[in-house]
């Protein structure tokens, strides 16, 4: 709440959404390299502050697209040689990976995928991968979300676009009242009831589950999109 929050890009956003996913971001070696992409492919980009650049930005600098080009906002940003090296603990050298899986109840082993919703599938394709470079993984269906979907492999995150194909669930809901958006993050965990027994020990409630995957009750997590899976995408090379 500093002073001209409110007309900042997350001011703005919060204002007319709440707490809700807001945006997908990677570290990238040329962050001009994606900005020709997406240029190329008539996506708007932005830099810090919401500000339109037309020109190539230089190698520190962060730059987001248009959410309605991307489906949702994406954010691509260069790590060597930036303050980020030193605040990102995973870049230290006592970081281990491995600590939430083998230590941590939850089973944590990594993000599974992350969604987003969207009303075409073909369009969204052309988005993550034509224009972005994405690797298409797998698709499927999910009786548990009511989706149709696509993973798509970008660096070592897997982005799910589905496609609501019912009514009556998470999913649907969150399109009808937010239209396309960044809807979820799902987690690859080891053992589920576990993690359902953990979770439900901090006051975090499952709104629907199935063998593999639970959905947690948004109202229960700050208002966002939450799954845990014992399921890999099919095709996903970190499995």
């Amino acid at each position: 709440r500093i002073e001209g929050w409110e007309d900042m890009p997350l001011g703005r956003f919060y204002n007319r959404f709440g707490n809700h996913w807001h945006s997908i971001a990677w570290y990238t070696d040329d962050p001009g390299e994606m900005w020709q992409r997406c240029v190329d492919n008539g996506i708007r980009v932005y830099i810090d502050g919401g500000v339109q650049t037309t020109e190539r930005p230089g190698p520190e600098s962060a730059i987001m697209t248009h959410p309605k080009d991307t489906i949702t906002q994406l954010e691509f940003m260069r790590r060597e040689g930036t303050i980020i090296e030193e605040l990102d603990p995973r870049f230290g050298a006592d970081w281990d990976p491995t600590w939430w899986e083998n230590n941590h109840p939850l089973g944590l082993m990594r993000l599974a995928y992350t969604t987003v919703l969207t009303n075409d599938l073909d369009r969204a394709k052309k988005v993550y991968v034509d224009a972005l470079g994405g690797t298409l993984l797998d698709e499927d269906s999910s009786e548990l979300t009511g989706t149709q979907n696509l993973y798509v492999l970008m660096g070592d995150t897997v982005v799910e676009l589905a496609k609501v194909t019912r009514d009556g669930t998470l999913a649907a809901e969150d399109l009808a009242a937010n239209k396309e958006c960044h809807h979820a993050a799902a987690y690859r965990v080891k053992d589920l009831d576990k993690a359902e027994e953990y979770l439900a020990s901090k006051g975090i409630k499952t709104l629907v589950r199935d063998d593999t995957t639970i959905l947690s009750d948004p109202s229960t997590t700050h208002g966002v999109a939450f799954r845990w899976t014992v399921k890999d995408v099919a095709g996903d090379p970190r499995a």
